[in-house]
């Protein structure tokens, strides 16, 4: 393979990355667009999101063949430290290590932007071989810790736009809500070394007040049990893996 570099894009791109872009509007739903945008257009949201982000160009010889860039997670506040990463390769450059370079780049910019939480949004993966989970994966993106991070962080967002909404009321809300401490449990359970139903195990016993380490190790393993009986746990996780 030729050697590839990395570099900064510049609005002078456009034309070469709009036609990557293209043949992903038209022929697959993970662009979320139904036309491809106009050459000026997208040559906009190159200069628009360079005021803010990263954006990156892979370049092989003469030819550019691919690209990633970050973008804001969503418009408001409590979200300012968080963005989305987007990529995209021409169809010849699947399989190459191309994209986890590019990721690899874009993190270490955005982390000396101070960005705290990068995430990756999949329309409609195409089985355990789809290029855009592959990529995932040589990130180092573990699917089960992954889900457990966004549960945790997305409770964190949605406490902390609250209190920010009620600063000025008379009343303030105690500094630990149920939301608060559910937060705080997730966390805790997310540093145990075990499966995912012993991780539930643990969280119910904490939402119930029972102290899971003075339980013996038979009660323990009754409870996984009883657990692994529940067809609203097992729908959970299939409905969570559907979402991805």
């Amino acid at each position: 393979m030729e050697p590839i570099q990395i570099r900064v894009a510049s609005p002078q791109d456009a034309q070469a990355m709009l036609a990557i872009y293209a043949p992903y509007v038209e022929r697959t739903a993970v662009s979320f667009e139904l036309t491809p945008p106009s050459l000026e257009e997208f040559r906009g949201r190159i200069e628009t999101t360079l005021r803010r982000f990263p954006w990156l160009a892979v370049q092989q010889g003469d030819r550019v063949i691919g690209y990633a860039y970050a973008s804001p997670l969503h418009p408001r506040a409590a979200y300012a430290w968080s963005a989305e990463a987007s990529i995209y390769l021409a169809p010849d450059c699947h399989g190459q290590g191309v994209g986890r370079r590019l990721y690899d780049e874009l993190e270490k910019i955005l982390a000396a932007q101070r960005v705290q939480n990068l995430n990756a949004c999949i329309a409609c993966p195409r089985g355990e071989d789809d290029p855009h989970l592959r990529i995932l994966k040589a990130a180092h993106l573990d699917e089960d810790e992954y889900f457990s991070q966004l549960v945790s962080e997305d409770i964190g967002r949605i406490i902390r736009d609250i209190r920010t909404a009620h600063l000025g009321d008379s009343e303030g809300a105690p500094v630990n809500t149920v939301a608060e401490e559910l937060r705080q449990d997730i966390e805790e359970v997310m540093n145990f070394k075990g499966s995912d139903l012993e991780r539930q195990a643990i969280l119910y016993c904490k939402r119930l007040g029972i102290n899971y380490s003075k339980l013996s190790e038979l009660e323990f393993r009754q409870l996984i049990h009883i657990l692994n009986k529940s067809s609203l746990l097992k729908t959970h996780g299939s409905k969570r893996k559907k979402r991805k």
